[in-house]
């Protein structure tokens, strides 16, 4: 349905409504999904950092953009921005954007790679 990406997960949850289990989004919620930062893959993926903390991972040259991969906020944090492709993996520069990460949200770091996600550049579902 509209609000179920297509692994039948909540697009946008604050972790304070009650939902069924199998709804719940991997590592977390997704509080506020405004997109922060598009990052392109050489396989036609582009990763997508969200306002209130998570990530999608849809696919470019489909129309409309399909969702084929996704996190939580305990995985990538809010806000972040700034990421690059290597070895088969993408890594990621997260940040804290605002209250609505959870405590234990891992803070962002300047060095990219570490403490931020590598997530599998294939698309799967996450």
């Amino acid at each position: 349905t509209g609000n179920l990406t297509p692994a039948g997960k909540r697009k946008e949850w604050n972790c304070i409504e009650s939902i069924p289990d199998d709804e719940k989004p991997l590592g977390g919620c997704r509080p506020n999904n405004v997109p922060i930062c598009p990052v392109p893959s050489t396989n036609n993926n582009v990763y997508v950092t969200l306002g209130g903390g998570g990530l999608f991972v849809v696919k470019l040259d489909e129309t409309p953009m399909l969702i084929v991969g996704e996190y939580g906020n305990r995985i990538v944090s809010g806000a972040g921005c700034g990421g690059v492709e290597a070895k088969g993996s993408m890594f990621f520069r997260d940040s804290l954007s605002n209250i609505l990460n959870p405590p234990n949200a891992r803070p962002g770091h300047a060095t990219l790679g570490k403490g931020a996600c590598a997530c599998p550049r294939k698309g799967a579902a996450i």
